[in-house]
């Protein structure tokens, strides 16, 4: 099982060293999201599994990112098996701007 990760939304993955080797992002199975952090306070995201993050807003599970192929499928509520899904993205930035929009 892969090791959970947090980071603020937008932020960029920490840098990775193998000996003998130049410093390289550190690989997920779904690219780092590129736009400027969000400026909404208190969403953070975790990857949960090799394709789905966890969204909360300040401690509590607000929704879901399943990444399908190029796709971020946007999933809102507090548990993945009940989760309905909300919207497609392109990014992981606009999937996760979308859980918070259905969560206002």
């Amino acid at each position: 099982m892969i090791e959970p990760r947090t980071a603020e939304v937008g932020s960029a993955p920490a840098s990775t060293r193998v000996a003998g080797a130049e410093p390289v992002a550190a690989e997920l199975s779904s690219p780092a999201p590129s736009a400027p952090p969000s400026p909404v306070r208190g969403i953070v995201w975790e990857l949960i599994d090799v394709d789905a993050y966890a969204v909360t807003c300040d401690a509590d599970t607000v929704g879901f990112v399943d990444v399908v192929g190029s796709v971020y499928v946007a999933l809102a509520g507090p548990d993945y098996h009940r989760a309905v899904e909300i919207a497609q993205a392109t990014d992981l930035e606009s999937a996760i701007a979308a859980i918070v929009v259905a969560r206002s």
